[in-house]
């Protein structure tokens, strides 16, 4: 009797939550199901099973992070020497850093840079760093306007996610931008003036550590605040200009964007490869990757002032961004959860909402082999890529027919 209550009230507690359609709910079910699976399949297959879904099965472990401070020892020459393609803030922050990793390991090349394990300071400024990051990760997402249970099981899912586990694995700094930009997204509207304030600040701060964070200013276009926008601009602009004296001054910044082009060249080989196929000389291939950006965001840009749902804005800016070769990854992936976060604040799943939903969830709870990683991040990409600019042509068609609605109501002779 007491099985047939339980299971009769566990039926009732799934068809509720059905009916409920509450983002939130299902994000958790969905990711403690598939967090389920990867255990059983780590516990069943073995290590490999787990390892496997890192990238060069892990024996490239956190080398973003302990080469970046290997790059900035050289001073001047992580720009010339080393040609990073990172902003002087975020080259600033790194050699803060590095001033506690010893010098012989900082001084090494080649296969010697994996003998970082044999440095205690090291491993304890991965350790310290990451737990730094997480504690401000889950203060930010315990400030989501949710139900405490759900706050404390979305925390530690994302933490437990797959694209920051591969985060972690590669110990990437963007975790900062993401960090700065949760602030931003949750206090950009806020009633505080001093509040809004620190969210331009921490825009422009996550714009000057990556530079592509910039495109989220948009969502400042869709207010219509085009003087926070400007003041954004401007802090953008001294947290480049105040750190590049570290590295040489302003002309760093120049030799940023020659290093991002040469990277960029690299990372859309595979393009570059297929165009090739085609017969095309590589001038045409480049003149139509960057026309392809360029139309996106001008397009992002303009449904930007009509959408009114600035998470949609937030989806279409990460949609374009994750089409950039050079910031195509599964750990930026994670760019997209302040969108994700506002979404379960704000929506039920139902229409298209269910889509979104969908497209922009799925990479929170995939686990599966790297092998199988680019092709599911890309068809995702184009799928919502294609979503998004749907709704930007049902946003300018309802704008234009109003319009004309308007125009011709105008026009109408008076009685």
């Amino acid at each position: 009797m007491k099985v047939k209550q339980a299971l009769q009230k566990g039926r009732d507690a799934f068809v509720a939550l059905i009916r409920r359609r509450d983002p939130a709910e299902y994000f958790i079910v969905l990711m403690l199901l598939s967090l389920s699976v990867f255990f059983l399949r780590c516990v069943i297959a073995g290590s490999d099973a787990f390892i496997g879904v890192f990238f060069l099965n892990g024996e490239d472990l956190f080398m973003d992070f302990l080469n970046s401070l290997r790059d900035v020892s050289h001073g001047v020459g992580v720009y010339t020497e080393r040609h990073v393609i990172y902003p002087p803030l975020a080259n600033a922050f790194l050699f803060l850093i590095s001033r506690f990793i010893p010098e012989k390991y900082l001084a090494t090349s080649g296969e010697e840079k994996f003998t970082w394990n044999e440095h205690p300071e090291t491993s304890l400024a991965i350790l310290f760093f990451f737990v730094l990051c997480i504690t401000v990760l889950c203060l930010l997402i315990g400030r989501e306007s949710i139900s405490p249970r759900k706050r404390t099981l979305l925390t530690f899912l994302t933490i437990a996610s797959f694209p920051f586990l591969t985060l972690m694995e590669r110990g990437n700094v963007v975790i900062v931008c993401i960090l700065a930009l949760l602030v931003y997204l949750q206090n950009y509207n806020s009633e505080s003036r001093v509040a809004r304030e620190i969210a331009l600040l921490m825009l422009a701060l996550a714009a000057a550590f990556k530079l592509y964070p910039a495109l989220f200013g948009l969502i400042l276009l869709y207010d219509r605040r085009y003087k926070d926008a400007l003041r954004a601009a401007l802090y953008t602009v001294l947290l480049l200009l105040i750190p590049s004296f570290c590295f040489g001054g302003p002309i760093c910044l120049w030799w940023v964007v020659e290093n991002t082009l040469s990277y960029s060249g690299y990372a859309s080989q595979n393009v570059s490869g297929f165009l090739a196929t085609l017969h095309l000389p590589t001038w045409i291939g480049t003149a139509a990757l960057f026309s392809g950006y360029a139309l996106a965001v001008a397009v992002a840009s303009l449904s930007a002032f009509l959408q009114q749902k600035p998470w949609k804005v937030w989806v279409f800016v990460c949609t374009i961004l994750m089409s950039v070769a050079s910031i195509f990854s599964s750990y930026n992936w994670l760019l997209i959860l302040p969108a994700v976060l506002y979404f379960m604040r704000t929506e039920k799943l139902e229409g298209v909402n269910w889509l979104y939903f969908i497209l922009m969830t799925a990479p929170f709870y995939y686990y599966f082999p790297k092998e199988w990683q680019g092709n599911f991040f890309v068809t995702l990409i184009v799928c919502l890529y294609l979503l998004c600019v749907g709704e930007a042509v049902l946003l300018f068609r309802s704008f234009f027919r109003a319009k004309k609605e308007r125009k011709a109501a105008g026009a109408a002779p008076q009685d």
